[in-house]
């Protein structure tokens, strides 16, 4: 008896591919909380100690303070835009999380546009600053770079879930149609 293999169904190759994008979109969204979290956290704790130093006193030079001051500003800042920055990472990870669970075409839009925008950016700015940085630095730059390819196979994956969720959607649509003209449902 010989038994007949099956090839694999592009069926399975999209569930796999919608199984690779959920995970990756549960995990991208933790990542981003606790980010979040993080920068919060530290906004909280940079502006409990700029307020400690303005009711308890900076140091006893009037030059230092000045430092301090400057110190602090440049510090909140830093705060204030990350706290933002993350924010907004875990806006749109929520956004794909919901997309990709609910096969909501303009959720996923979102975030892939979202992506191609970060990774744009990234990308950019690394090769722009990559002549000015020290040999060591460089090196992390690359790696930044490799990470910006891996995350573009990822954004590759969630377009083609993206497509996929879209056929779904018109294949759903042709099916509703063709029950109601069989049956003359109105």
């Amino acid at each position: 008896m010989e038994m007949e293999l099956k090839p694999r169904t592009s069926c399975s190759l999209l569930k796999c591919m919608k199984i690779v994008c959920i995970i990756f979109a549960v995990m991208n969204a933790v990542i981003c909380l606790l980010a979040f979290l993080n920068s919060l956290i530290f906004l909280i704790c940079v502006l409990v100690v700029w307020i400690w130093n303005l009711y308890h006193g900076y140091p006893s030079t009037e030059e230092k303070t000045e430092d301090w001051d400057f110190v602090f500003q440049i510090l909140i800042v830093v705060a204030v835009v990350s706290s933002v920055a993350t924010a907004t990472a875990l806006y749109f990870a929520v956004l794909l999380c919901l997309g990709i669970q609910n096969d909501n075409k303009r959720y996923i839009k979102r975030y892939l546009a979202y992506g191609v925008t970060v990774t744009t950016l990234t990308v950019l700015g690394l090769l722009l600053v990559i002549n000015w940085l020290r040999t060591d630095q460089q090196i992390d730059a690359a790696a930044a770079l490799i990470v910006c390819l891996a995350y573009s196979g990822i954004l590759f994956l969630i377009y083609k879930t993206y497509l996929r969720s879209d056929q779904e959607a018109s294949n759903r649509l042709l099916s509703a149609t063709y029950v109601q003209q069989s049956y003359g449902c109105q």
